[in-house]
């Protein structure tokens, strides 16, 4: 889909070749993305609903600490509080709902948590480079899209044929809503990564944040899932603080934390805050790898 995108716009201004860095950098992306989503199946079989989905309403605050860290991106008072939230109404909302689901087979441990995590930052960090690479690279985001996907298909494929399985490759592809799933996968692809470009990780992480909620309501409406005061309020607080993030906060100038600080100490709370969760994901994989 994107190839064809990119078709088009070339018959007219012409195609841009892209340069070998920015193909090495997609090439780890997309590892970490593949990794990511292995993970993010593993912990949906060994984490309750309702403790998967609130540690992943964390995403916003991990966004902006690893933006901070990498790229010395900062945030105005009101886009923290938005942060903060955020974060509350997706803890209120999601778990409201899981609560009443818990217990349906998840089997919670020091390694699930560990691996949820791990999870979160590689999360953030991908969609911290991505959006970077995209807003800062002249070449197409369309091309852009292709490398990525090429590269993804190549570590999925590694990943699929490593594991032993009875299923064929195209298992269950002649099903007609399977075909409308991965074709509204592909356009909600290109819907990320225009969001990464133009807007940044923390807008998408914003705009995810309003999705959940969405969601959630059509769960109600559609399917019958249970939605309580307490979900309704975290939907209405989400919502709310999205509107004001995306159209008063994001429009404010960003605070100069760095005023009336020495560098040096400016410099040592960056690279500390950066430490402390590399090694907390270095930790939490060695743990899962050697003592699980």
């Amino acid at each position: 889909m994107s190839a064809g995108f990119e078709f088009g716009a070339s018959r007219c201004v012409g195609l841009e070749m892209p340069d070998l860095r920015l193909v090495g950098t997609y090439l780890v992306l997309a590892i970490c993305y593949a990794l990511n989503n292995q993970l993010t199946f593993t912990l949906l079989k060994h984490l309750e609903p309702g403790h998967f989905m609130v540690g992943k309403a964390f995403a916003p605050m991990f966004v902006a600490s690893v933006q901070w860290v990498i790229l010395n991106k900062q945030l105005n008072k009101l886009q923290l509080v938005s942060v903060v939230l955020t974060i509350s109404g997706l803890c209120s909302a999601l778990g409201g709902s899981a609560s009443k689901h818990a217990g349906g087979g998840g089997n919670d441990s020091a390694a699930a948590f560990a691996l949820l995590f791990l999870s979160c930052t590689i999360t953030a960090a991908t969609s911290v480079v991505n959006a970077e690479v995209l807003q800062k690279g002249n070449t197409s985001m369309h091309v852009q899209n292709m490398i990525l996907y090429f590269w993804g298909s190549i570590a999925n494929l590694i990943i699929a044929f490593s594991q032993d399985s009875d299923l064929g490759f195209f298992e269950g592809m002649d099903n007609v809503p399977v075909m409308f799933v991965l074709l509204s996968q592909s356009f909600l692809g290109i819907a990320i990564t225009a969001a990464l470009k133009y807007g940044g990780a923390m807008v998408k992480t914003i705009a995810a944040s309003v999705q959940s909620c969405v969601l959630l309501v059509f769960d109600w409406t559609i399917f019958g899932v249970v939605f309580n005061l307490q979900s309704f309020g975290g939907v209405v607080t989400v919502l709310c603080t999205s509107f004001m993030y995306l159209n008063i906060a994001n429009h404010m100038p960003t605070d100069d934390m760095q005023q009336g600080c020495p560098e040096a100490a400016y410099t040592g709370m960056r690279w500390s805050c950066g430490v402390v969760m590399g090694v907390a994901s270095v930790l939490s994989l060695v743990y899962v790898v050697f003592f699980v």
